[in-house]
């Protein structure tokens, strides 16, 4: 039975390209030192003295700066290349990074944190370009999941050392190691992932001729009714930190380790699950059954009457499971929905998705303190209601417009 699963779980793995699995070397040494992000709330209210409003602000232009990094990372994907733009922003963002740990004031901070994530984010859109040039249609979703997993590997790793680094050492060295690990990254990427002969910038002619997912109005639906999904989602960041700190009275290593499990979690369970439903050729059902349990997962903490685990793991259980049967496919989409001439462009929309939705995450920070916890959770979980219900009612005509 033992060696039965295990046969499987490598069966998942196979028939990916070794430069998929480099790419995801890339992300994995990258991620590795995701650590700011998670703690930035707790950075700003704890470290600064500062108030909510101000973390939600901060955290706004981390997320204004994501929506700029990704729609020129799409462009730029296209139009340079996938290895040139990811090369430029690994190094742009590991030396901002870096910088970045050395700056006490709000303006100059604020100003520091959209033009990092500008610059490092014009690195997804690039990568998902890149994996549609290293993958085949049949299996792209397993090849987004090994990127996911690859990412999701590096953020558990990076927000557990996050968390006593900033409880032994402070804060200051999340942004050291950061940026360090952008660097490393960066240097792999050069050592591995050199630009591929057969890889030409887009023709700008034909470009002129390829449909503009800014003005593709079915696409611009599905991107909305995600967005109402992501919102919710993204609460993991802002309003999620600060209520198992205040509410639940957990420690930085305790939400250090919060983040280790969800990560793991995707490491071990995506690709299994992703290579089934593959195989059974679903892409919106399952995307849509993923909004549904982020939203139910929201739910998990009207049980007070529980244990702060079991609380915490039911959360940790619904929303992860959410997310891996919800994420790639919002990809997927949008690779079935693209040409060959502008996948830069339509991975760029999704990347500006994700990027929008971390602009307005972190409303939840004052909307939470204000209505209260319990009427925040309702909010969340009906938006994912609203979200789910309206991809149902475009995925057959999002069907018949596919791209072959």
């Amino acid at each position: 039975m033992l060696r039965s699963l295990l046969h499987f779980y490598i069966d998942t793995f196979r028939g990916l390209s070794v430069k998929v699995w480099k790419l995801a070397g890339v992300l994995l040494i990258n991620r590795s030192g995701m650590m700011v992000l998670p703690f930035l709330a707790l950075y700003v209210i704890e470290e600064l003295k500062w108030s909510k409003t101000d973390a939600m602000i901060i955290n706004g232009c981390f997320g204004l700066g994501s929506l700029v990094g990704a729609y020129f990372g799409g462009k730029l994907a296209d139009r340079i290349g996938t290895f040139n733009t990811m090369f430029f922003a690994l190094i742009g963002s590991g030396l901002l990074f870096l910088s970045m740990g050395f700056i006490s004031n709000f303006y100059w901070l604020c100003v520091f944190m959209f033009l990092t994530t500008t610059v490092s984010d014009l690195f997804r859109p690039a990568s998902f370009s890149a994996l549609a040039q290293l993958t085949t249609k049949e299996n792209v979703t397993r090849g987004i999941s090994l990127i996911r997993i690859a990412i999701n590997l590096g953020i558990s790793i990076g927000p557990f050392i996050g968390g006593l680094l900033a409880a032994s050492v402070g804060y200051f060295w999340l942004f050291i190691v950061d940026g360090t690990t952008c660097l490393l990254g960066a240097l792999f990427l050069f050592l591995s992932l050199s630009p591929p002969k057969e890889q030409r910038r887009a023709d700008p002619n034909k470009m002129a001729n390829t449909k503009n997912p800014y003005t593709d109005k079915v696409f611009l639906a599905y991107l909305f009714f995600n967005l109402l999904n992501l919102i919710v989602f993204f609460q993991i960041l802002q309003v999620i930190p600060v209520y198992f700190s205040e509410v639940l009275l957990l420690s930085k290593q305790e939400i250090g380790l919060f983040f280790m499990a969800n990560g793991l979690m995707i490491v071990f369970l995506e690709m299994p699950i992703i290579y089934f439903l593959e195989k059974r050729k679903a892409i919106f059902i399952p995307l849509i059954i993923g909004m549904v349990l982020i939203g139910l997962s929201f739910l998990s903490f009207y049980a007070t009457v529980l244990s702060t685990l079991f609380i915490i793991s039911l959360y940790n259980i619904l929303t992860t499971v959410g997310e891996i049967i919800n994420f790639p496919f919002i990809n997927t989409v949008a690779l079935r929905r693209s040409g060959k001439e502008n996948t830069g462009v339509y991975m760029g929309a999704v990347a500006v998705l994700f990027s929008i939705a971390l602009i307005i995450a972190p409303v939840g920070l004052p909307i939470s303190e204000k209505l209260g916890y319990s009427t925040f959770w309702f909010l969340c979980f009906l938006f994912c209601c609203v979200g789910a219900t309206g991809v149902y009612f475009l995925k057959n005509r999002m069907i018949e417009e596919e791209v072959d």
